[in-house]
């Protein structure tokens, strides 16, 4: 995830990350600083799905990571078609004027 999505999704809140390894697995300790009106928002929103704060932040983060993947993976594979014909051989674009028509404007 880019450092401008973990921003995005949490405003102006300060991130730092700690390392440690415990039963669980390697694991990220992360310090997040909100201002109140932003900590009150998380909280509620986290309460509401019987999360604890922590959990909901990550699975926020989490799920911001699954949708940027599936985004780049999406863009990658529309690029990779290569160009398309706009035209058979031999013929003309339309004009700006055809393309642009509105006659049920006037």
């Amino acid at each position: 995830m880019r450092r401008t999505d973990v921003r995005r999704l949490l405003g102006t809140a300060a991130l730092k990350i700690h390392e440690s390894r415990d039963i669980i697995g390697d694991v990220k300790n992360v310090t997040v600083s909100l201002d109140e009106k932003t900590a009150a928002w998380a909280r509620k929103l986290a309460a509401e799905q019987e999360k604890s704060l922590s959990r909901f932040i990550g699975d926020l983060l989490e799920s911001s990571m699954h949708q940027a993947r599936e985004y780049e993976q999406a863009m990658g594979s529309w690029l990779s078609r290569g160009p398309v014909k706009l035209k058979k051989r031999g013929s003309s674009y339309p004009t700006r004027e055809a393309i642009h028509d509105r006659a049920g404007l006037r």
